[in-house]
């Protein structure tokens, strides 16, 4: 299944009730195609996850300053600052999260290696998706 195969009434978020923390870890999902967004959050809470929503670079940022990450999901290509100038924004700062890249173009050269643990061109298939995930953060 891609992301663009789910059903509609995936739509809507089962998130996490208040309080509670998923066992598995906390994922930000950065991706400024409003679709794309919901359907990462929601398939992402469906496993065991808790996943967070940025619609772009700068509300990620913001977000990591207030929360902690265990993994941070982004596309690439996003209006404003891009994921490539996050990715560099997050390394000047020190921060060090786990990242998978899921983009429709991805130049694999201009993306520093150190960071990111993973790469999936989109669509990307809801199963390597959560593979790769749960290889970021040791979830087996």
């Amino acid at each position: 299944m891609t992301l663009l195969s789910m059903p509609r009434q995936a739509l809507i978020l089962r998130g996490l009730p208040q309080g509670d923390r998923a066992p598995n870890g906390r994922i930000l999902v950065v991706d400024d195609e409003a679709l794309v967004r919901s359907l990462l959050v929601t398939f992402l809470s469906g496993e065991g996850f808790e996943a967070i929503a940025a619609a772009d670079a700068f509300e990620a940022i913001e977000q990591i300053e207030v929360r902690h990450f265990d993994l941070i999901l982004m596309d690439l290509h996003m209006p404003g600052m891009d994921g490539e100038e996050l990715l560099m924004a997050l390394l000047d700062q020190g921060v060090s999260i786990p990242i998978i890249i899921v983009s429709g173009c991805v130049d694999t050269e201009a993306i520093p290696s150190d960071c990111v643990y993973a790469v999936l061109k989109k669509p990307a298939r809801m199963q390597d998706l959560v593979v790769k995930v749960r290889e970021a953060l040791c979830v087996c």
